[in-house]
């Protein structure tokens, strides 16, 4: 079951993430997951997944293609 849309336009959203020592990669998948989940519940997209490990450059290159 999804929310009725209420908009005729929605914004796209990216997620950053900071790992923990004990992150793994199976970690970051289950969160990007759930937040892809909410993306379309809330009729809209997840348009990238990032670590606050990447460079600067890489994380708002993906921001500015949003």
């Amino acid at each position: 079951m999804h929310h009725i849309q209420r908009y005729n336009k929605h914004p796209l959203t990216g997620l950053l993430l900071e790992k923990n020592r004990d992150t793994d990669e199976e970690d970051i998948k289950i969160v990007s997951d759930i937040y892809k989940r909410d993306a379309t519940n809330l009729n809209t997209s997840l348009w990238f997944t990032k670590l606050t490990t990447d460079s600067v450059e890489v994380i708002a290159n993906e921001i500015n293609r949003i």
